[in-house]
């Protein structure tokens, strides 16, 4: 399976078996059983890490310190305007790293501490905060931007959903995740179709089996992700006596 519309056709030939028409789900519904599980197994394997497309560029604008982004944003990892040497810093994690400060740094803290006013190019990033529908997350800067930095723009490592969730207009488009792991898609949505109750089919004990089948797919993604992300235990000098990593 490469594409969505082989997810649709397996899903509704191979596991619900439901090829006779009246279908007892229609494609537009089957569609959004597996957008629906496509983003849970997203948010959950955390597998989508993407530092390229439109979703991780902000562009700076001169007074305003906060930016909504992309709703498929789950995370950002860091932040960089373009042209710098250096990462933004994300608020609060000098403290947990055991990073001793420079006394540039101590400055801006001291600045921020007693709420001193001031614009100039950003150096620090938070995304604690969202937008009023509480789902929206936002990117807040600090200074705020001066004129010289409008149109400056922060390039982004996000862990966020799919770009282009399945429907009817998408189903030429790719999953994007590896292809081991694209059948998990037809038993998360085949666990929403047995769930459905406007379906004739449903069947809770088949959605149960469903679900544990899309469990398995998401544990063993998350073990791969893992393995990926695995980073061996290293030795450090010079903050504070000496460190290790973990």
């Amino acid at each position: 399976m490469e594409l969505f519309s082989d997810v649709l056709d397996h899903l509704r030939g191979e596991i619900l078996r439901d090829t006779q028409q009246p279908y007892l789900w229609s494609d537009e519904s089957l569609v959004e059983f597996i957008a629906q599980a496509n983003d849970e197994f997203a948010e959950r394997v955390q597998h989508i890490r993407d530092s390229t497309s439109i979703a991780t560029e902000v562009a700076l604008e001169a007074g305003i310190d906060t930016y909504v982004l992309n709703a498929v944003v789950l995370s950002v990892m860091s932040a960089k305007i373009v042209g710098n040497d250096t990462d933004l810093i994300r608020a609060g994690s000098p403290a947990l790293n055991g990073f001793v400060p420079s006394p540039e740094t101590v400055q801006w803290l001291e600045q921020i501490n007693y709420g001193t006013a001031k614009d100039g190019t950003p150096l620090v990033y938070t995304t604690d905060d969202s937008v009023e529908d509480g789902g929206t997350p936002t990117l807040r800067v600090w200074p705020i931007p001066a004129l010289e930095d409008e149109g400056k723009i922060i390039k982004l490592r996000l862990i966020r959903l799919p770009l282009v969730p399945c429907s009817l207009d998408t189903l030429g488009e790719r999953p994007e995740m590896q292809r081991q792991y694209v059948p998990a898609l037809c038993h998360g949505a085949a666990a929403r179709a047995y769930n459905s109750q406007d379906a004739d089919g449903g069947d809770v004990s088949r959605a149960d089996k469903q679900q544990k089948i899309f469990e398995a797919y998401i544990t063993r993604a998350s073990t791969g992700m893992r393995r990926k992300l695995f980073q061996p235990a290293t030795w450090g000098f010079g903050r504070g006596g000496f460190t290790h990593s973990r």
